[in-house]
C-alpha cells in the first residue's frame, strides 16, 4: 500500500507544472482548514479561545489563518490577539504559528515551481521548440556548408528591400547554428529564426510555418540525398493543401543526385518542385570552363547577387512604359536597352534563349534580362552606331583540345560525357588517378574523347613534372572524394590544395598559363587558395549554394540555366574582339551589340586582357552602352551564341 501511494504521488508530480499548482493549492488549504476547524470548534465551548471569532463564524477564523500562512512576515494577527486577550489566546497563537510554518513551506515550494516553470519556458524558447508565426518567410530545411553562401546571397538580394525572415530547421542546437552563422556572416537585412528538430518529422515541420512561407530550400546530407529529398517533399505535401497543389509564388528547391529520381519527383509533384542534379550542375560548368578561360567568372557573376543577375520583366499593355516593346522584334530591342541586356523571352511557360530574328514581342511575354537590379529596362534614344569601326570577320572553328583530369569521383562520369558533347571530335582527355584507384577505364572505351588512364601518385611533384603538363590546354582537378562529413571533405580538400600548389609551381617554371579548374568542397578553402589569375578557376559547393539561392528567388531560372548549360542550344563564348570591331579605336558597347546581332549573337560584356590580375579579372558584364573604350589585341567579347 505504501509503495502504491508513493507511485501515485510520483505520477502526479511528473505531469507538468500545472498539476503541481493544483496539488500545492490542495496541500496548502487542507492544513489551514484543519487548523481553522480546531480553533473554531474550541471557541464554541470557550469563546475566549478565538479572539477573531466573536460572531461565532468560521470564515473570520479561516481568513486569519490564511493571512498568517500567505504572509508569514505580517504579525498583524498576533498583534490583534495580544491587544485584545493576551492571556486567553495561547491556542490561537500556536495554531497561527503552525499556519505560518505551513505557509513558509508553501511559499518556498511555490517559488521553486514558478522558477522551474520559467526556466523550462526559457529553455524551450532557447531550444527552438515553439511554433513560428511568420508570413511570406523563407524556410531552410537541413544544414550543410552550402547554407553560408545561401544566407550570404539572400542578404545581398534583399539589401534594397525590407527585412525578410528566414527560418532554419535542423537537427543542430539553435545556439550552435546561431554561433556558426554569426561568426562567418554579418547580417543586416535578414532576421533568422532557428528551430531544432528532425526535417523528416511532420510534427517538427509544423513548427516552421510551411503553409505561410513563400519558398523552401532543402539542404540534404550527401549520404542518402535523394531519399531524404523524397521524404521531405512528401511531408511538405501533407502540410500544404495536398496533392502537390501549392499556393501562387510558392517554390521548393532541392538538390539531388540521380537524374531518374529527379524525373520521378517532377512527375509526382506535377513539376511544382524545382529539383536539380548537383553533380550535373558542377560538371557542366567545369566542362564549359575547359573550353574557354574566364567563363567561370561569368557564371559566378550571374549566379550570385553581387553585381549583375538575371531578371524576368513582364510586358503589360496597361503599362505605358511597355508600349515601346510590344510589336517590335526581339533583336530590334536587344541592342537598345541602356541598363540591361536582353537574352531571351519567357513565353507559353517556356524559356526561349535567342529566339528567331523576326520573333515579335507581345503582351504577356516576359523579357529575360541581365541587369544590376530589377528596375524597369530603359530604351536608348540618342546613341550612335559606329558603323565605320565594324569588322565582320568570320569566327574561326573551335580548335581541338587536350584535357587532363586529375582524381575521380561521382562527377567524373558526367564531366567526361559533357566534354564529349562540347569539344571537337579530335580532342583528347587523359585521366590521372592514384595507383590504388578503382577507376574502371572499360566503362569509357566507347567515349570518343577518352584516350588513356594514368595511375600514379598525384601528390608527387617529380611525377607531375614528368607528365609534360604543358601539352594540355586545360587541367581539371577533381576532389578525390565527395565526403559525407566535414572531416572527409576537409581531408579531400587538403589533398587538392597540395596538388594545386604543385601544379602552379610547375606551370610557373614552364612559363605556361594552362587553366586549372579545381573542385574544392569547402568554400573557405576556396578563399584560401584562390589567386588573382583568371586562368586559375575554383569551382566549389559555393556555386551550388548560389544556384540554389537563385532558384529559391525565381524557380523559372531553372529552365533558363538548363538551356544555357546543355551542350546543344545557346551558351556563352569568349570571342576575339578583333573579329567584331577595329582595334585601338574608341567604340561604344552599343556598336558591339549591333555587330554581334548581325552574327546572330548577343553581346553581354567584354574581357580586357591587361586587367586579368585585378579582382574582377578584367571581365565586365552589362557595361554602359554609351561609354567609349579602346580595345587591344587579346581582348575578348563575351557573347551568347548557338553552339
Amino acid at each position: 500500500m505504501n509503495n502504491r501511494i508513493k507511485y501515485l504521488f510520483y505520477k502526479q508530480f511528473t505531469k507538468g507544472s500545472h498539476r503541481l499548482y493544483i496539488w500545492l493549492t490542495i496541500l496548502s488549504l487542507v492544513p489551514i482548514l484543519i487548523i481553522s476547524l480546531i480553533i473554531f470548534i474550541s471557541a464554541i465551548f470557550n469563546p475566549d479561545l478565538n479572539p477573531v471569532g466573536d460572531n461565532n463564524s468560521f470564515w473570520p477564523t479561516f481568513f486569519s489563518q490564511l493571512l498568517a500562512a500567505l504572509d508569514p512576515g505580517n504579525f498583524l494577527v498576533f498583534e490583534l490577539v495580544a491587544e485584545s486577550r493576551p492571556s486567553q489566546s495561547l491556542l490561537f497563537i500556536i495554531c497561527s504559528l503552525l499556519s505560518l510554518f505551513s505557509g513558509l513551506m508553501v511559499v518556498a515550494t511555490l517559488i521553486g515551481i514558478v522558477s522551474t516553470s520559467i526556466e523550462n519556458v526559457m529553455l524551450s524558447f532557447k531550444k527552438g521548440n515553439t511554433s513560428v508565426v511568420e508570413k511570406d518567410h523563407m524556410i531552410i530545411l537541413g544544414w550543410n556548408d552550402q547554407i553560408f553562401s545561401i544566407i550570404s546571397e539572400l542578404e545581398k538580394a534583399h539589401e534594397n528591400t525590407k527585412k525578410i525572415c528566414i527560418v532554419v530547421l535542423s537537427s543542430k542546437e539553435p545556439d550552435l547554428m546561431r554561433d556558426e552563422l554569426e561568426n562567418k556572416l554579418c547580417l543586416k537585412n535578414i532576421d533568422i529564426v532557428y528551430r531544432s528538430g528532425n526535417v523528416l518529422d511532420i510534427d517538427d515541420l509544423k513548427k516552421v510555418g510551411i503553409q505561410d512561407s513563400k519558398s523552401i530550400i532543402v539542404l540534404t546530407d550527401s549520404q542518402g540525398r535523394d531519399a531524404q529529398a523524397f521524404k521531405i517533399s512528401l511531408a511538405i505535401n501533407k502540410l500544404t493543401p495536398g496533392n502537390f497543389v501549392f499556393k501562387d509564388n510558392f517554390s521548393i528547391v532541392v538538390a539531388m543526385e540521380d537524374e531518374e529520381n529527379i524525373q520521378l519527383l517532377r512527375q509526382i509533384s506535377k513539376n511544382t518542385i524545382t529539383a536539380f542534379n548537383i553533380h550535373l550542375l558542377q560538371s557542366r560548368i567545369i566542362a564549359q570552363c575547359c573550353r574557354q578561360t574566364g567563363l567561370s567568372i561569368v557564371y559566378n557573376d550571374l549566379l550570385d547577387f553581387d553585381g549583375d543577375e538575371i531578371y524576368f520583366y513582364k510586358i503589360d499593355a496597361t503599362n505605358n512604359n511597355n508600349n515601346n516593346f510590344i510589336g517590335k522584334s526581339f533583336y530590334e530591342i536587344s541592342g537598345i536597352l541602356n541598363n540591361a541586356i536582353l537574352i531571351g523571352l519567357y513565353t507559353n511557360n517556356k524559356c526561349v534563349i535567342q529566339p528567331e530574328n523576326n520573333h515579335i514581342i507581345k503582351d504577356g511575354d516576359e523579357l529575360i534580362l541581365i541587369q544590376d537590379d530589377d528596375d524597369d529596362p530603359v530604351i536608348i534614344d540618342d546613341i550612335t552606331y559606329q558603323k565605320e569601326l565594324v569588322n565582320l570577320n568570320v569566327n574561326l572553328k573551335e580548335i581541338s583540345k587536350n584535357i587532363l583530369i586529375i582524381n575521380w569521383n561521382e562527377d567524373g562520369s558526367h564531366l567526361l560525357h559533357d566534354l564529349n558533347q562540347y569539344l571537337p571530335f579530335d580532342s583528347n582527355v587523359d585521366v590521372l588517378v592514384v595507383s590504388d584507384s578503382n577507376f574502371n577505364e572499360k566503362l569509357f572505351t566507347n567515349n570518343e574523347l577518352f584516350r588513356k588512364v594514368i595511375k600514379a601518385d598525384v601528390l608527387n611533384q617529380e611525377f607531375l613534372r614528368s607528365l609534360d603538363i604543358s601539352q594540355y590546354n586545360s587541367i581539371v582537378l577533381l576532389s578525390d572524394t565527395i565526403g559525407t562529413s566535414r572531416s572527409i571533405s576537409a581531408a579531400s580538400d587538403a589533398k587538392s590544395i597540395i596538388t594545386l600548389l604543385q601544379l602552379r609551381i610547375i606551370l610557373d617554371d614552364l612559363k605556361c598559363e594552362t587553366p586549372i579548374i579545381s573542385q574544392i568542397q569547402n568554400p573557405t578553402t576556396k578563399d584560401l587558395i584562390e589567386n588573382a589569375a583568371s586562368y586559375d578557376v575554383i569551382v566549389s559547393n559555393q556555386l551550388v549554394g548560389n544556384y540554389t539561392c537563385q532558384l529559391a528567388e525565381n524557380e523559372r531560372l531553372k529552365l533558363l540555366f538548363d538551356e544555357i548549360l546543355k551542350p546543344e542550344g545557346s551558351e556563352f563564348y569568349m570571342r576575339d574582339i578583333k573579329d567584331y570591331i577595329k582595334l585601338n579605336e574608341e567604340v561604344n558597347f552599343y556598336t558591339l551589340s549591333k555587330v554581334a546581332n548581325e552574327k546572330s549573337e548577343i553581346a553581354i560584356g567584354y574581357r580586357i586582357k591587361n586587367e586579368g590580375k585585378l579582382s574582377h579579372h578584367g571581365i565586365y558584364i552589362n557595361p554602359d552602352k554609351a561609354s567609349l573604350r579602346k580595345f587591344s589585341i587579346g581582348d575578348q567579347l563575351i557573347v551568347l551564341a548557338a553552339s
